[in-house]
């Protein structure tokens, strides 16, 4: 007698998801390693995120319009910038920038209630944008590793430094293409 096989069985969609959610989460454990996407023809990096972190349970802003199909479809409610769980910023712009200081960092209390951002940026090889060489040290990281991150405000490094308080402050992903970088708030950055 063979023995049932009783694991359960993905749908392409909950495979599709898992993929990027495993994905993200190798992004998080080790920062400054991209993770390359599996996208379908037409698909994009935010929509893909999207479909993977976001539910029925979660809150969610966007500073396109054009994002925000795919965050409904989801199933998560958009709300202010103030209150979501995840911000989506495919092209940060300096004009930009003051609206970090207004996303969520949690507290020192509730660290878990920080929101955690996906920004558009470029760090491939081969991208022609210049780009802001870092040093980034901390866990996940053996002694340091150099990147380069393009396509942000300078400033951007200045911000994040100011808001950034272990262990309040957000996590980011980076999207550039079909890849991701990730970047937690218990990663130190050092421009140079």
């Amino acid at each position: 007698m063979s023995p049932i096989n009783t694991a359960p069985v993905q749908t392409p969609l909950e495979a599709r998801a898992h993929a990027t959610f495993d994905a993200l989460m190798r992004a998080l454990s080790y920062p400054g390693r991209p993770q390359t996407l599996k996208l379908e023809d037409g698909r994009t990096a935010f929509a893909a995120i999207a479909e993977a972190l976001l539910d029925l349970e979660v809150t969610a802003f966007s500073t396109e319009q054009s994002l925000e199909a795919d965050l409904r479809a989801t199933g998560a409610k958009l709300v202010s910038l103030e209150r979501a769980e995840y911000v989506f910023m495919p092209h940060l712009t300096e004009a930009q920038l003051p609206l970090l200081q207004r996303v969520n960092r949690g507290s020192t209390l509730t660290p878990d209630d920080a929101a955690t951002l996906v920004i558009g940026a470029s760090f491939a090889e081969e991208s022609l944008e210049p780009a802001q060489r870092l040093r980034l040290r901390g866990p996940g990281i053996q002694d340091s590793l150099e990147v380069r991150i393009g396509g942000l405000p300078l400033e951007f490094w200045r911000v994040r430094e100011a808001v950034i308080a272990f262990p309040i402050g957000w996590d980011v992903f980076f999207v550039s293409g079909n890849q991701i970088l990730g970047l937690p708030r218990t990663t130190i950055v050092e421009v140079l």
